[in-house]
């Protein structure tokens, strides 16, 4: 009876530390968004050769304003171009730096004044898009389901972590997020393209977010492929700085209507 008392015991403390690791995965992203601000750079592959399968960005983000900035390679948006482009990171939208897409068809007539394109993955249904913002991986991270698999410690840039295997459930995201942010996570994590996504999470010893590796594969994904996130400098000060309505053109307007025109 001792034995049979002693594997219950040992089973209730297994599943206990399984769920345990379950909502530490889970609420890590939440975590380092209260560290206000971030540094990050990040890769996304795609399992096709050639030049463009391996893109890399890099820059900071606000994650009370949900805004950001960096610089990627102009690759990253299916532009056969080394150049490397500045975007903005605005309420799940991404704008890119006109200066850099003025040389390309299609944007020589870019009207005088305006500095940057605005592409809504929500709109476009781009998961390349979605790829290059920050929020929406953390967004994923709520989605975490079945096991966790705990593999080892290892240290990211220097700080010690605890390296984590999972799988996410992107519509099980939408569903605990909080009900007021319900709409903007599922356009987020929606963008994505894959209705599941493994995942290896790298969590500090405050149980902060510090690197994240999604696979991404499905019927709405172009091509199957990763993306990785590592973030540094937790708390440093970071200000996004906002266009002029004026100064952007939509490119969802430009699809829709044939012809250029300015949205803020």
């Amino acid at each position: 009876m001792m034995a049979l008392a002693l594997v219950a015991t040992a089973q209730v403390a297994g599943a206990g530390d399984r769920d345990k690791d379950l909502q530490r995965v889970k609420h890590s992203g939440d975590e380092l968004a209260e560290a206000g601000s971030a540094s990050f750079r990040g890769t996304s592959t795609q399992d096709a050769r050639g030049p463009a399968s391996k893109v890399a960005f890099d820059g900071a983000f606000d994650f009370r304003q949900r805004a950001g900035e960096y610089s990627a390679s102009l690759s990253a948006f299916g532009v056969p171009s080394g150049e490397k482009v500045r975007g903005l990171l605005l309420d799940g939208a991404i704008y890119l730096g006109i200066d850099a897409l003025r040389n390309q068809p299609g944007f020589e007539a870019t009207p005088e004044g305006v500095e940057w394109l605005k592409l809504d993955p929500a709109i476009l249904g781009a998961s390349e898009i979605a790829q290059r913002d920050p929020n929406v991986s953390i967004d994923a991270l709520r989605g975490v389901t079945g096991k966790v698999k705990k593999v080892r410690n290892e240290k990211v840039d220097g700080v010690r972590t605890t390296r984590y295997h999972a799988t996410l459930d992107l519509q099980k995201a939408v569903t605990n997020a909080p009900e007021d942010e319900r709409a903007r996570v599922r356009a987020s994590v929606g963008a994505l393209g894959s209705e599941k996504a493994p995942a290896d999470v790298w969590i500090d010893t405050k149980g902060r977010l510090r690197k994240l590796r999604l696979r991404l594969e499905g019927d709405r994904v172009s091509t199957p492929g990763s993306v990785a996130f590592e973030f540094s400098d937790l708390g440093a000060p970071f200000t996004a700085t906002r266009p002029a309505p004026s100064a952007v053109l939509d490119f969802g307007e430009v699809l829709g209507e044939g012809a250029p025109a300015t949205s803020g």
